[in-house]
């Protein structure tokens, strides 16, 4: 199977939260964070985000950076990496900034949510999700995307991780405690793949002091370690 390689990128308090713990915006991440932010956009394809991380923001981040915007040009890509809706239902709001924003749209639906094959407004491709996230990825990958930042939510993340999809990890701790439950990993989740959970799985590949007090981490999996499984 040949699907893209996929980053998560996530900017987390220093106790793991990525959400207040009454829930709704964190407001994590400053000039720093939004650089790196920017710069992981460029690097990518595509975008996945959820739909509920969706409502909570209803937009998503945007390339500002010229010099940026001008590479991406120079290798003849879109201005923005295209973004990929995941939904179980199409309750969204066309009168969110999302859908005034200069982006390419796709939209990933269940197969069984689908009245028809009818690719719905402001998005220019629909993928019918059927069983599990290899044979999504694998049509994402056939569609042209072969980098994947994946920018939330937490139930998105940790279905790529059960199913052993994702590559690399960019996390942004940020001097801030949140607490409550809302983790980027729930504490309920038990399966984990041992690729992802084994000693010396994750290899450091770059860190990035950044403006107030904020650390960029950047893991990437030991491929050879998950070849072997």
């Amino acid at each position: 199977m040949q699907k893209p390689w996929v980053r998560v990128v996530l900017a987390v308090s220093i106790d793991g939260r990525i959400t207040p713990a009454n829930g709704g915006k964190a407001n994590l991440g400053n000039q720093g964070d939004r650089r790196v932010l920017e710069e992981s956009l460029s690097w990518s394809d595509g975008t996945l985000i959820g739909a509920n991380t969706l409502r909570i923001h209803e937009n998503i981040c945007l390339i500002h950076d010229k010099n940026l915007i001008n590479k991406r040009l120079s290798e003849e890509k879109f201005e923005q990496p295209i973004s990929i809706l995941i939904s179980n239902k199409n309750n969204y709001s066309y009168d969110w900034m999302y859908f005034k924003q200069p982006i390419h749209r796709w939209l990933i639906n269940p197969l069984n949510s689908i009245e028809s094959n009818k690719v719905p407004k402001y998005f220019e491709r629909l993928i019918l999700f059927e069983s599990n996230w290899s044979d999504i990825l694998e049509k994402i990958f056939q569609s042209g995307i072969k980098k994947l930042v994946v920018l939330g939510g937490a139930k998105v993340v940790e279905s790529l991780l059960i199913e052993k999809q994702v590559d690399e990890l960019q996390i942004t701790l940020t001097p801030k405690l949140l607490g409550g439950s809302h983790s980027w990993i729930s504490h309920k989740i038990t399966n984990l793949p041992m690729e992802y959970t084994e000693d010396n799985c994750w290899i450091l590949n770059e860190v990035k002091v950044l403006e107030g007090s904020e650390i960029m981490l950047r893991y990437i999996l030991d491929q050879s370690n998950k070849k072997n499984k």
